[in-house]
């Protein structure tokens, strides 16, 4: 039982309530702190005390007070609820969520528990289980916004656009200012590709939140209005410089419009007022390692060590650096020297494998292979350094490893010329950059933003479920090896993990490469030139051909395909994702036009 304040530390709890709402934190602490023994231990006095911690960003602290709080008071969900905002507010969602619903199981009528609730599911990206804390909240009452803007940011979740807009509009109905919810709707918009009427509904840049502005920049460069899309990530970055989107975003967008020694101006800027951000730093580092600029990223990984000390990841991102650079020597004793302090990290096998290789040490570049291999099996770098490795070795195993006869698998999609024609007339719009993204492989050409097959325009979504049925019938043709890092995850379908559409000018190729995180890729053919689907007779290596079987040039191996498959409208080609790919260069006055996709098998 909770005995009753005494009258003079219930005046003290109240001047600290007061000066709380004030703002004054140093009045509200000095008043607590003249609490006698008792009133300190009393549930009132713990709640103001905790709340005075939180504002003095004393989180472990003011976790005990609540702690202890609810210990007192178990059956009382005020107590739970400010243990949620606390664990909220340390980024802690799974914890925030607990409380919360131990809150709302107290009193089923208390709308903010529910709406806490609600919050910390979508953080967890609980979709579902958000929607049903909503629903307890629509029982309590149906006329507060901030439910429907939550209710939108989980139908946002879960793919439902449609009834994310529904919820933002009934929100707007309710409070026509709520910001939350005019972007909620526009970022809804922008996912059924109505990103002219997103922007209409996220208004003006003019006193706009910074994260909306940052939503206006990403509409403005969907729509190819890419001058006011940079000034606009500018002006976020100059207004809130810890919004590591805004750096990261310019970055990508810059080199695509031809101003790729500008990419990382935006993280130089924000680096200068915010250099204590350990999270600005890490995006910066690994936004520089993305789009391949060196010497910034060995440059801001020598920053961060003496900011914050060494990090297995940041030296990692530094010996890659070195790497860049054609440094080899450098970059392997960096990896070395990780690898001694953790020789389980999979990350750093993976990436001092190639090295070795090219160093001619065939024999260490396939033993970090297989650790990098063995550690993160479905990190695909380690197979694809295998296939490289056992190839030079003349080892058996590669031809286990990389059967490109089965399975590098073409496929007729058996479309007519209408339909393939009305795909490529809907594809061309979408290429609106000068330059292909600097992380990716294209070069000479342009690649499609986003995820491709999530956007609402029929031929597209037609492509995608032919491309679907003919994957599916295709392995379905494949035997299951539970040994083989490809044909043991066949499944009963596939679901779609990235798609894109690259178009390719006259000398455009793409770079050999793999696919890392993939499982299934592709190339599937819209539109080739003249050159490229009738070549000349007797050429070693067609103009625009897909090979197979040749690393990252850098390395300087000179292997030859091991499978060169000739280009053909309305095919389709796939292989395992950590085969490596690439395609030749090609003259020409027409464009080669491809859709891209990587696949996961169903429940992987």
């Amino acid at each position: 039982m909770t005995l009753p304040l005494s009258a003079p530390d219930t005046q003290l709890v109240q001047t600290a309530q007061a000066a709380l709402g004030a703002g004054d934190i140093t009045a509200a602490a000095e008043a607590l702190a003249k609490l006698s023994v008792d009133g300190a231990r009393h549930p009132h006095a713990l709640f103001f005390a905790s709340q005075v911690l939180i504002a003095q960003g004393r989180m472990a602290e003011a976790r005990v007070m609540l702690e202890a709080l609810t210990t007192l008071l178990p059956m009382n969900p005020h107590g739970w609820n400010a243990l949620g905002n606390l664990a909220s507010e340390e980024g802690n969602p799974k914890a925030a969520a607990e409380a919360y619903a131990r809150a709302a199981s107290l009193d089923s009528a208390g709308l903010d528990f529910w709406l806490n609730l609600a919050s910390a599911q979508i953080d967890l990206r609980n979709f579902a289980e958000a929607n049903a804390a909503l629903n307890s909240a629509e029982r309590v009452t149906q006329a507060d916004p901030r439910q429907w803007v939550l209710r939108g940011l989980a139908e946002r979740g879960l793919g439902n656009n449609q009834a994310a807009i529904d919820a933002c509009c009934r929100a707007l109905d309710l409070e026509p200012g709520n910001v939350a919810a005019r972007h909620n709707f526009a970022e809804a918009l922008r996912a059924l590709d109505e990103q002219e009427e997103a922007l209409m509904i996220i208004g003006n840049a003019d006193g706009l939140p910074e994260v909306s502005r940052n939503l206006r920049a990403h509409l403005l460069a969907d729509l190819g209005r890419f001058d006011e899309a940079v000034t606009t990530f500018k002006q976020v970055i100059a207004r809130q410089p810890e919004l590591a989107d805004a750096s990261a975003s310019l970055a990508q967008v810059l080199p695509q419009i031809g101003r790729g020694a500008e990419a990382l101006d935006g993280f130089r800027t924000a680096l200068k007022v915010r250099a204590t951000d350990r999270d600005l730093w890490l995006t910066a580092i690994a936004t520089a390692k993305d789009i391949k600029q060196a010497d910034q990223l060995i440059e801001w990984c020598g920053d961060w060590d003496k900011r914050f000390g060494v990090d297995p990841a940041v030296t990692l991102a530094r010996g890659i650096g070195h790497a860049l650079k054609g440094e080899r020597t450098a970059a392997i004793d960096i990896m070395r020297g990780i690898l001694r302090a953790n020789p389980e990290a999979p990350g750093v096998h993976g990436h001092i494998a190639p090295l070795l290789l090219a160093e001619g040490d065939w024999d260490a570049g396939e033993h970090h292979a297989l650790e990098a291999s063995r550690l993160s099996p479905r990190d695909l770098s380690g197979w694809a350094w295998l296939t490289v490795a056992w190839r030079l070795k003349q080892d058996a195993r590669e031809e286990w490893l990389a059967d490109y006869d089965r399975l590098v698998m073409p496929v007729d999609l058996g479309m007519s010329e209408d339909e393939i024609a009305a795909v490529a007339a809907a594809l061309h719009p979408l290429h609106k950059t000068s330059n292909h993204p600097a992380s990716q492989s294209p070069r000479g050409g342009t690649q499609t933003p986003g995820i491709l097959f999530d956007r609402a325009i029929p031929e597209v979504q037609k492509l995608a479920t032919r491309l679907r049925l003919a994957i599916n019938d295709q392995i379905a043709m494949l035997r299951s090896d539970e040994t083989h890092p490809f044909l043991s995850r066949l499944a009963g379908g596939i679901s779609f993990a990235g798609s894109w559409s690259v178009r390719l000018a006259s000398a455009g190729f793409h770079a050999n490469h793999i696919h890392h995180m993939g499982w299934l890729s592709s190339a599937c053919y819209i539109e080739l030139p003249p050159e490229v689907a009738a070549p000349e007779a007797g050429l070693a290596v067609p103009p625009g051909v897909l090979q197979f079987g040749v690393p990252d040039e850098t390395l300087g191996l000179n292997l030859t395909p091991r499978r060169i498959v000739q280009p053909k409208v309305g095919s389709l080609v796939l292989f395992p994702s950590y085969f490596w790919h690439g395609t030749a260069p090609f003259e020409s006055q027409s464009p080669r036009m491809t859709v891209a996709f990587d696949a996961l098998p169903a429940g992987f």
